[in-house]
């Protein structure tokens, strides 16, 4: 009984080596693929990092040429304003010339 109970105790010592080295061998495998995914995990997130801000440049740069067309097309219409200001006040001026003019003509 006692020899039966020695070759079961080293069949599973035997035992308890071999899974211990399948353990070894699960846990570098586990690594080997673990190591590439977090790396390329790491380098998606970096990606995603530079083409959020790339994004965000171009936003601005769109947002600059929206303002800088509003300022534009501002002045054109202020400049648009002022030449009806000035030829309001011009056909007004040659009104009032005419008007002179016919009085002159209807008094002469």
């Amino acid at each position: 009984a006692a020899l039966r109970a020695l070759g079961q105790l080293e069949e599973s010592r035997r035992e308890a080596e071999t899974l211990g080295q399948r353990l070894g061998q699960m846990r570098s495998e586990r690594e080997d693929v673990t190591q590439p995914l977090v790396a390329r995990l790491l380098a998606l997130a970096t990606e995603a990092r530079e083409a959020a801000a790339r994004s965000d440049e171009r936003a601005r740069g769109c947002e600059l040429q929206m303002l800088e067309a509003r300022l534009e097309l501002s002045r054109e219409q202020g400049a648009r304003a002022e030449d009806a200001a000035v030829g309001l006040a011009s056909a007004a001026e040659i009104e009032a010339l005419r008007g002179e003019r016919d009085r002159a003509v209807r008094a002469g």
